[in-house]
């Protein structure tokens, strides 16, 4: 087994494990806070002939697999243009100095899922050039913007925080006297690894702007399918959920599905 490093750092409880799973009879990824107990065995295994962890993730970057190699070109602009050089994210990376104050940010990895999440952080401050692909999972064919984010620990005030995200891509779209007509849907993807909403059962949790009696009570009647705009949407998905419902229905297993690849 061993540690790995992502964004050019350790990652604490965020650390995780490369072994081999008897189970699986591959190598998987572990993450170390998630394991309760650990003893000796005498079991054995063969190393894959040609195994290197550098082909397999990018040891610097994220613990995704089988993502293929790509040359990665985000843009910065704003705070983060200042933020982003005051750190080596990627042993390869390299930063191109813009005359409007702006930053391009250069590395080949395979981390692709874990650019989209980074870059993702920084709102409309970043945005994706290359590789095409993975600027359209980004920004769809529509010009909806997504922002994504995956949280492992608990936070106090993370609803607060993912509607923050969401207003600063929103508002960020549009410069000084721009029409409003030129304003894209975003949505917000937020993946957690804890309870936000206990007294809810399902994983998949949605959320837009719905009318209210004025007696603060919700469902309008004859208005319960009218929303104020379809340019706000924000999405929970709480995995300690997954599996733990009376019955896993079709968007359950879906999830399940995708969250294994």
């Amino acid at each position: 087994p061993a540690l790995t490093r992502r964004y050019g750092r350790w990652c604490g409880r965020g650390s995780t494990n490369r072994c081999w799973s008897h189970h699986h009879e591959e190598v998987r990824i572990y993450a170390l806070f998630r394991i309760k107990q650990a003893r000796l065995r005498k079991e054995t295994f063969t190393r894959p002939e040609g195994f290197a962890v550098e082909t397999y993730i990018d040891p610097s970057f994220g613990v995704f697999v089988n993502e293929g190699a790509v040359d990665i070109a985000v843009r910065f602009d704003g705070e983060a243009a200042s933020k982003i050089p005051e750190r080596r994210w990627h042993y390869d990376q390299e930063v191109e100095r813009l005359r409007d104050g702006g930053i391009i940010v250069r590395f080949r990895t395979n981390q692709q899922s874990q650019v989209l999440f980074w870059v993702s952080q920084w709102g409309p401050n970043a945005e994706i050039l290359e590789p095409p692909e993975l600027r359209v999972r980004a920004r769809d064919v529509n010009g909806t913007i997504y922002t994504v984010e995956v949280q492992a620990l608990p936070e106090a005030a993370f609803r607060e925080r993912a509607l923050y995200y969401w207003a600063q891509a929103y508002a960020g779209q549009l410069g000084k006297s721009q029409d409003y007509t030129l304003l894209c849907p975003v949505v917000g993807v937020n993946v957690v690894d804890f309870t936000i909403f206990p007294d809810s059962q399902p994983v998949h949790t949605t959320f837009h702007l719905t009318p209210r009696h004025t007696d603060g009570t919700d469902d309008c009647v004859g208005h319960d399918s009218l929303i104020l705009t379809s340019h706000l949407a924000i999405h929970f998905l709480e995995l300690p959920k997954l599996g733990h419902t009376r019955s896993q229905d079709a968007e359950q297993a879906g999830i399940s599905t995708t969250l294994r690849r």
